[in-house]
């Protein structure tokens, strides 16, 4: 019988075929009869795509049976006071398997993929402090079920909780699926008045569990993805998004003008325009019809560092700092980093890479300090870039030195034992002055820079060099992220205060975690099922800088809007100022 079927299937599908065949057939004859050329078929352009197979899924599950990944808790909890038999629900692990089609599918999709492999039972320990530790008192939810459907709330792209709720109260498919995963038993409740968690719920939640637990959630998935290799934290990408507050803001102009919202404002008893969020500020963002301008923005700040993994071509967020609108993202780089090290002892990263924001001489030391190359646009602030200022500092504007002639020295080389930079003029005298005393020499005239803990203007890498942006140009992966970030729950979220908004920003980061270690999950075992497929690029066994310019090389059109912000290096140079 099933034989019959798929025959069935496959003369309905040969017939369908064999229609479409003969009207582009009579298509062609008339465009021949009108006098139009007959189109040639083109080849399809074949695109790059980075060598990711050693992350398939049938290389990934030798590794974990084999292999116990043990995942530490950050913080020392105490045992949960509270007994399985008073719960309304109990979260169990339940190993699972993972399913591949032939074409490399995932069965069961992203969902069935997070409840297979990771233990959620942390939680439950790292929710313990916040729990009164006496074992009598009523019934309550398993924290683990509720912050489970919270993260799921994000992961199925819902607006709010109330339709993942109606979900499991109408006990549709997807409803039982997910009950069966966050430990609710729908068929046999533990309580008949308490089937489904309330909204309510989840509010005294959240007002009971601090940041803590939720930051604890997305550094454990990190050091998961960091024992598998994933994230290697070599490269680290800092910058700031402004997320728009759900309260309604008037536009008053002193609002967060006194750094923390509107209660430090004088006229704050007497104001019509109170918004109902007073922990948002002012922040501004570029207005998308007059780039040129700024608009005013009643919102929160996220601030985010990104590990950029070079070999892999993909991005993920590794620390999550929030604050109000108006702070200044240069006070918070010390705060991302502080928190890496405190979940992650031993990360070594090679570049932090940055905009003109975090240009300040605490954060360059902050990064030496810990053997990491800075890479900062230079802000400028109320410099005076003139030719006469800049000969009296004695460097350009990207940081070069001047020869005795003038003209601006380029840079030749880091010396990492005495950590100086030397520069030479390259003999490249002006007119009039061909009587110079360093023609003799190779290069001509050279000279040491001592590169100080807290140089803003000289780097090891110095700017304007091409190696500078190269490496600088990987910075948009933290812009690539806020925008992941924002599509995934950080669009104006339903939430009021500080509180809140910085749960729902670990919650949309671990998420986010999540989401791109199952696409890369899927892209390689994909590859690995069809590598006639995909035209690969592969850069795991190259040296960290190799592996960036040959990538630079195959996909530099999304690295083009950095490079072209400055000169080349031969021009400036070239150019004296």
């Amino acid at each position: 019988m099933a034989a019959a079927k798929i025959k069935g299937r496959q003369a309905k599908h040969g017939s369908s075929r064999r229609r479409k065949q003969e009207r582009q057939q009579r298509r062609c004859q008339t465009r021949c009869k009108a006098g139009h050329p007959k189109r040639r078929k083109r080849k399809p352009n074949k695109k790059l795509y980075y060598a990711k197979s050693r992350f398939s899924l049938k290389r990934l599950n030798k590794i974990l049976n084999n292999q116990e990944v043990s995942i530490g808790l950050p913080e020392a909890g105490i045992a949960f006071a509270k007994p399985s038999e008073r719960m309304y629900s109990y979260y169990q692990f339940r190993p699972r398997k993972i399913k591949v089609t032939r074409e490399g599918h995932v069965k069961g999709g992203l969902l069935t993929f997070v409840f297979a492999w990771i233990d959620w039972s942390f939680l439950r320990d790292l929710a313990a402090p916040h729990y009164s530790a006496s074992v009598e008192g009523g019934w309550q939810w398993d924290p683990v079920t509720l912050i489970l459907l919270d993260c799921l709330r994000v992961l199925l792209h819902r607006d709010g909780r109330a339709d993942l709720l109606d979900e499991l109260r109408d006990e549709t498919p997807l409803g039982r699926q997910i009950a069966g995963y966050v430990g609710i038993d729908l068929a046999h409740p533990r309580h008949p008045d308490h089937v489904v968690p309330t909204e309510m719920a989840f509010t005294h939640l959240r007002q009971q569990l601090g940041p803590i637990v939720y930051e604890g959630r997305m550094h454990i998935v990190i050091s998961f993805l960091h024992q598998l290799e994933v994230i290697t934290f070599d490269i680290l990408a800092f910058d700031s998004m402004l997320v728009d507050t759900w309260a309604v803001f008037n536009g008053c102009g002193h609002a967060g003008q006194a750094g923390h919202g509107c209660q430090s404002c004088p006229a704050f008893d007497e104001c019509q325009q109170v918004p109902f969020d007073l922990e948002g500020g002012v922040g501004h963002r570029v207005n998308p019809d007059n780039p040129k301008d700024v608009t005013p923005v009643f919102s929160h700040k996220v601030h985010s560092a990104v590990s950029f993994e070079v070999r892999l071509g993909m991005e993920f967020p590794v620390a999550i700092v929030v604050s109000h609108g108006g702070a200044y993202d240069g006070h918070f780089f010390k705060d991302l980093l502080e928190q890496i090290e405190h979940y992650h002892e031993g990360v070594k990263p090679i570049f932090h890479l940055a905009d003109g924001h975090y240009d300040d001489f605490v954060n360059y030391l902050a990064a030496r300090q810990r053997g990491a190359k800075p890479l900062f646009r230079y802000n400028r602030r109320n410099e005076k870039t003139d030719k006469a200022s800049l000969r009296a500092r004695g460097y350009n504007e990207v940081g070069w030195p001047y020869a005795p002639c003038g003209v601006a020295m380029a840079p030749n080389g880091y010396d990492e034992k005495e950590r100086r930079v030397t520069f030479v003029c390259k003999k490249q005298c002006p007119e009039g002055q061909m009587a110079c005393p360093y023609r003799d020499n190779a290069l001509g005239h050279a000279k040491s820079v001592k590169l100080k803990p807290n140089s803003r203007l000289v780097l090891e890498i110095p700017r304007g060099t091409r190696r500078y942006k190269i490496i600088f140009a990987l910075r948009s992966s933290v812009e690539r992220n806020n925008d992941y970030m924002a599509d995934n729950g950080l669009r104006r979220p339903k939430y009021h205060g500080q509180h809140n908004m910085h749960l729902n920003a670990l919650l949309t980061a671990t998420v986010t975690l999540l989401r791109k270690f199952y696409d890369l999950l899927v892209e390689a075992t994909r590859q690995e099922a069809q590598p006639e497929r995909y035209q690969l690029v592969d850069l795991h066994d190259l040296p960290l800088e190799q592996a960036i310019r040959l990538r630079w090389q195959y996909f530099r059109d999304e690295d083009e809007p950095y490079l072209q912000r400055d000169p080349p290096p031969e021009q400036a140079a070239a150019q004296p100022v």
